[in-house]
């Protein structure tokens, strides 16, 4: 600032040039050009560059105009989208915990995914929490949990999930359970953070899930990774597409490299 200058440009190495890129956003707001520029890009451009020379280098190829900068979106973009992966990751691993779940019934002999649609619904958590605690379950257990909504009767559902649990298989039982449970709250409430920090951005949401196959979640997930505007930021869908990983294949979907 003293030298009154007003154009940034850095490599984007890693992680480490986020917090460099956020201290000029915050302490010098009156940057004329910021750009975080891709090391690859770099390296194909003729001439050479040591350790030592990585800062000259990249102000005689910026003063140049030989540098495109990458997509960085504003702050608000970035919060949302590390909350937005890190939703994606928690519900990986709830996935990944449902699937161990599953297989631990279906070797004890428990049949539960062949009446149930989902074996971690109202109906089947109640009859798994009873399980988890007895160990083995009556007609009269699976009467008291079973839902009315549910298609399947209970003379359906029971020959279903005759088996039985000894004591250890039913405390593994309940620790999947309570493992669950646990991240459906922090999804939970990572859902609800996200909405929150999503509002300036409620009318692209609503475009969005408007969009066959296109919730909630998978709106903001979108807009954290491409932003809301992203017309200003990709001058065709070939670029964001490209940016993004994808790339279209003959009938017209997208698939991801």
């Amino acid at each position: 600032m003293d030298n009154e200058c007003f154009c940034v440009a850095m490599e984007s190495t890693g992680v480490y040039w986020n917090a460099v890129y956020e201290a000029i956003e915050e302490y010098l707001p009156n940057y004329q050009c910021m750009m975080v520029v891709n090391a690859s890009h770099m390296r194909n451009l003729p001439g050479r560059k040591s350790d030592v020379s990585d800062a000259e280098w990249i102000s005689t190829l910026f003063r140049h105009g030989l540098l495109e900068p990458s997509f960085i979106p504003e702050r608000l973009i970035r919060n949302l989208r590390e909350y937005s992966r890190l939703h994606r990751s928690l519900v990986q691993e709830c996935s990944r915990y449902s699937n161990r779940l599953e297989k631990l019934l279906q070797t004890h002999g428990f049949k539960l995914s062949s009446v149930l649609s989902n074996i971690l619904s109202v109906s089947g958590r109640r009859i798994l929490t009873i399980l988890s605690q007895k160990g083995r379950l009556t007609f009269e257990d699976v009467l008291a949990a079973v839902d009315k909504n549910v298609k399947k009767s209970v003379e359906e559902i029971h020959p279903a999930i005759c088996g039985k649990l000894d004591y250890a298989e039913c405390k593994f039982l309940s620790m999947l359970l309570k493992k669950v449970e646990c991240l459906d709250e922090e999804i939970a409430h990572i859902q609800a953070a996200m909405l929150e920090l999503a509002a300036p951005y409620k009318i692209q949401i609503e475009q969005l899930d408007s969009i066959p196959g296109i919730d909630i979640n998978a709106a903001l997930a979108v807009i954290a990774e491409v932003s809301a505007t992203p017309h200003n930021n990709f001058s065709d869908e070939k670029k964001l597409i490209s940016w993004e990983r994808l790339c279209r294949i003959p009938n017209g979907l997208l698939w991801r490299f």
